[in-house]
Formats: C-alpha cells, structure tokens, sequence
C-alpha cells in the first residue's frame, strides 16, 4: 500500500470564503465529508449516498450525557470531549484506502466518537468491525449504512488480559491519539501483540502526534515487545498539503495550529512472532519464515546442541547461537537466499 492519490476524485479544496467563515472543526468536517460521499458515489454497495450520524458538539463543552456513559461502560472521557482531528484523519485516511478492509475483521481502540470505525463498516467491505470503548448510541443509529458489516462494541481494558478467544483475531486495528500517555505504552502494545494476527498482511495503524517525546516512547516500546514498525510522515498529499498551509499561515482556519501536537503520523506495526520448529532433532526458536531455513539442514548443526535461532528482519541478519558449545554461526540472507557461514570459536 502506498501514499498515492486513490483512482476515485480527491475531495473539493474548501473555498477561501469557507476557510475564513468557518471554524477548523467545521472546516475538516466538510472535507471528511466530501470524501465519504465520494467513496460511496464510487462503490456498489447500496444506492444512494451513505451517511453517518454522529452528535458533535461544541469543542469547550462536556455534556452529562458524557458523563453517564463514561460511567455506564467504563469508558475515558476523553474521546467523547469532541472528535479529535486525529480521529478525523484516521477515518478520511480509511476511506481513502478502502480496499485494504475487504472480508477482514477490524478493531477500533480507544474509540471515543468510533468515528474511524464507524467510516470503515459503512464505506468498505469489511467482514466485521469491532468498536471499543466507544459509545455504543453510535453504532445503533447508523446500522442501515452498514451493509453487510458486522458491527459490535466492547469495552476493553488494556491493562487486563483479554479472553482467550479473542488472540490473534484481528486482521487490522486501528487507533488515533492514542500514545500521549506514557504510563499505558506498555498495556497499548500488549493489546497489539495479543490481538493482532501475527501475520505480514495483518497491520495495526496508529496516527499519532509526536506530542513531545511521547510518540518516539512509545515506538521504542514497540520495539522492545518484537513488533516491527515503521513511522510514515507523508500518507496522504491531501492531509499533507493541508499541513503545510497550516504551518506556513496560508490557511488561517487554524490559528494555533502546532505541527508537534496536530499533525497526526502514522504508525504502522506488524506481529511477526517467533515460532518455534525442529531441524535434525533439535527445537529451533525463529522468527523468519520457511523460505528464510530452506537451506538450513542438520548437517549444518551437527555439532551444536540446544541451537537457538533469532532473526532481525530489519536487517535481514539470522544468528544462529549453540547454547551448550561456545560456537557462534552468524548467516547473512542475501538474495536470492544465500547462506554465508561464518564460525566464531570462544576460548
């Protein structure tokens, strides 16, 4: 999947009358808008244009209701304040990218408005969209856009283990705005990792801010739970063109707008767990897959006992390490796949 313009007619530019007349939430509804229509002008699913009813109120408000349901399904307050501009990205970003959904089952976390969710089951043909700690009202008053969709809320807690079933069950999660707490980065990608498929077409897209050092906190934890992750600064030249005229003052809808806590990134993260095989009667613990071991056969270990056997996919590096002799072997995949030996005696 790449940044490219989709093959549909991108969104009207908002007039410079709308620009000054409006508010910038006002404004990039419109705009959100515009390309929900345009999605659903270009797909076959049902006649006539698609439409979500969402209530959005004013940006300095909260409303008792909010309360009610924060405590009626345990649920932060915070997305439910107002649709946050991230959340708005993410849903235009999924719309844009609709074929990526197909007869895959989705989870929106920390959902808040579930905007983004609520966008992917009326605009894409996904086979189910699971909506947490959002506000189950949403769903209810926009089941006739959802087509074929399954469509179902949850509340869950990211520091509690989740039922069994549930591991690995998600072809694709998505979240916004959701890495500005450091003290849950740990539970966030503990979630990830548990529910996510450990597959290479399975992704969790997060946007984010960088909000300080919040966001680079949280790639690096990330990281250290054996996920692979990229950060992509230019997803899409819509959202990117309206930031730059942000930045630059060209557009004055947003006259506090700061790059380091507006602009939403986009994290992309892959579970590729390791797995663990047996090679000449002895248990190997990898992390790459079959094509990667092809050519490893136990000729290669017959001396080694209790070998172990990692891989950086970064670097395309395996390291092979016998655990009972002090023999390293260090095999670098080249391509096509060629194993280059390599033996380190320790004395």
């Amino acid at each position: 999947m790449d940044s490219a313009s989709p093959p549909y007619p991108p969104p009207a530019q908002a007039s410079a009358a709308e620009a000054s007349g409006a508010s910038n939430a006002s404004l990039r509804w419109r705009i959100l808008r515009r390309a929900l229509l345009a999605r659903s002008a270009s797909t076959s699913r049902a006649p006539g244009s698609r439409k979500l009813n969402l209530v959005y109120r004013r940006e300095d408000s909260l409303e008792l209701n909010d309360i009610v349901a924060s405590n009626r399904y345990n649920i932060d307050t915070t997305g439910l304040v107002c649709c946050w501009p991230s959340e708005e990205v993410l849903a235009y970003y999924c719309i844009n990218h609709s074929d990526m959904f197909r007869s895959k089952k989705v989870l929106e976390l920390g959902s808040g408005y579930g905007l983004a969710g609520l966008a992917i089951a009326a605009s894409t043909d996904a086979d189910e969209v699971v909506i947490s700690d959002g506000n189950p009202q949403n769903i209810s008053i926009n089941t006739e856009t959802f087509g074929q969709t399954k469509v179902n809320s949850m509340v869950l807690h990211w520091d509690v283990e989740q039922a069994s079933e549930m591991n690995s069950s998600f072809d694709i999660i998505v979240a916004s705005d959701c890495t500005f707490f450091k003290q849950f980065h740990q539970s966030l990608v503990r979630v990830v990792k548990s529910l996510l498929k450990p597959s290479e077409t399975s992704q969790a897209i997060f946007l984010s801010p960088k909000r300080g050092d919040s966001l680079s906190k949280f790639l690096e934890v990330i990281k250290k739970n054996g996920l692979t992750c990229e950060l992509i600064e230019k997803y899409d030249p819509t959202v990117w063109n309206m930031h730059k005229k942000y930045v630059s003052g060209d557009n004055r809808s947003w006259p506090n707008y700061n790059e380091e806590h507006c602009y939403p990134l986009l994290i992309r993260i892959i579970n590729m767990r390791k797995k663990t095989t047996r090679v000449g009667g002895r248990s190997l613990s990898r992390s790459l897959d079959r094509s990667h071991v092809m050519g490893i056969t136990s000729s290669h270990l017959i001396s080694t006992r209790c070998v172990k056997v990692t891989c950086d996919l970064a670097s395309g590096e395996v390291k092979f390490q016998a655990v009972l002799r002090a023999i390293n072997f260090t095999a670098e995949i080249q391509k096509p796949v060629n194993l280059a030996w390599k033996k380190a005696v320790d004395r």
